[in-house]
């Protein structure tokens, strides 16, 4: 895949890397805000699944999320993306997104709970 931002992680640039990082070091914080916490698991149940109400509130703050971390990284909107030039045209507020661009948020945050359980933790309603 020629998309820098899409390679495996060993081949991935260290700024994306962060950016991987930074999402991660706030699943906690907003799946508070949404009620819900993560605790170690046995494995024994199997991953929740949340809501598609749920997962549109978690991408939306997702998604302002990685614009703030974008824009502290020097990157700049244009129509067109060119990562090699930290440039997107994704650099909008959530309502200006285009359905298919949303669903990279839904997806990565739809993918938490099963991400968790494969590091031996769970979500759970507070």
């Amino acid at each position: 895949n020629p998309d820098p931002a899409m390679k495996p992680w060993a081949d991935l640039r260290d700024d994306f890397k962060n950016s991987n990082r930074l999402q991660a070091s706030r699943i906690a914080e907003f799946l508070d805000r949404i009620g819900y916490r993560i605790e170690s698991t046995d494995g024994s149940a199997p991953p929740i699944t949340l809501s598609p109400e749920e997962i549109e509130q978690l991408a939306e703050m997702e998604h302002g999320r990685w614009i703030i971390e974008r824009l502290q990284s020097g990157w700049h909107y244009d129509a067109k993306r060119d990562p090699a030039k930290k440039l997107s045209p994704y650099l909008v507020p959530w309502s200006k997104l285009s359905d298919k661009v949303k669903g990279y948020d839904r997806s990565a945050v739809a993918s938490w709970p099963s991400v968790m359980a494969q590091a031996g933790l769970r979500i759970v309603r507070r």
